[in-house]
């Protein structure tokens, strides 16, 4: 289930025969764009994820699929830049313009059992055993940060045109703290950013696994509908992730996000 909040969509799911891959999506923070999809973001999202389920299907384990997926994509994104984008420091490409992606993906054999993957700001949560597992690393931070600039500009009077250079501003310096040790992990480029995946097994007979992205995380944080990761998982397998996201947009504030929902019984 995917629910776009903005004029284009940039989670994207991808459903395979043996695998499942949600990925939240992200284009860059620069003047130009370098695909053409709707957005640069949606187009390295949804190559990302299908490359993915495509590896997982041929039975390749999590970490090395999301690492051939990256490079695959990668390949893919350097191939749209312009072929001048390298002779002059007017045309490179700075890291803040370069779209990424967070993404959460499962797979599953004959047996029943579930294996899964979570990389940047994406979840998958279970119920019994109960958890949650994300990997936002300084990216909770960056959001946090983002929202004080706004409501800080926004107090003293700024439009929105202000308010939004001010936020960019601030967001393209943290760029600088992708894919590096002690940042943040994201599928951009690097496929040695797998190595930096969480990644975990279910046994058959575990329940049922959510993978979602951080549209739906309100429900549990800010918005408080949910008391934990683990009681929204119980909804959506009670009463379906159509269901999970009609109680989001209902309850829903000012600063709505696209939201994206796998529910992977195995």
């Amino acid at each position: 289930m995917v629910d776009g909040a903005a004029e284009v969509c940039e989670d994207v799911v991808a459903v395979g025969e043996r695998s499942v891959a949600v990925a939240d999506g992200t284009s860059g923070f620069g003047d130009r764009s370098f695909t053409d999809g709707e957005s640069d973001g949606r187009w390295y999202a949804a190559r990302l994820v299908r490359a993915l389920v495509d590896e997982l299907d041929a039975g390749a384990d999590l970490r090395p699929a999301c690492a051939a997926a990256i490079s695959e994509t990668g390949r893919a994104l350097a191939a749209a830049v312009p072929g001048d984008a390298d002779r002059s420091v007017r045309s490179a490409v700075a890291g803040h313009e370069l779209p990424n992606a967070k993404v959460a993906a499962a797979a599953w054999d004959d047996d029943g059992a579930l294996s899964y993957l979570v990389l940047g700001d994406t979840s998958a949560a279970f119920v019994d055993p109960s958890g949650r597992v994300s990997t936002p690393g300084v990216l909770d931070h960056v959001d946090e940060r983002t929202a004080r600039i706004r409501s800080e500009l926004k107090t003293r009077g700024a439009d929105e045109a202000e308010v939004r250079e001010g936020q960019l501003s601030h967001i393209r310096a943290t760029r600088s703290f992708c894919n590096v040790p002690g940042g943040y992990w994201v599928a951009r480029l690097n496929p040695l950013a797998a190595e930096f995946a969480t990644t975990g097994r279910r046994a058959p007979g575990d329940g049922p696994v959510l993978c979602y992205t951080d549209g739906f995380d309100p429900l549990v944080g800010r918005l408080g509908v949910f008391a934990d990761p683990p009681a929204m998982v119980r909804f959506a397998a009670d009463e379906g992730v159509a269901a999970l996201r009609d109680r989001l947009r209902t309850v829903d504030d000012d600063s709505p996000d696209d939201a994206s929902a796998v529910l992977v019984r195995a």
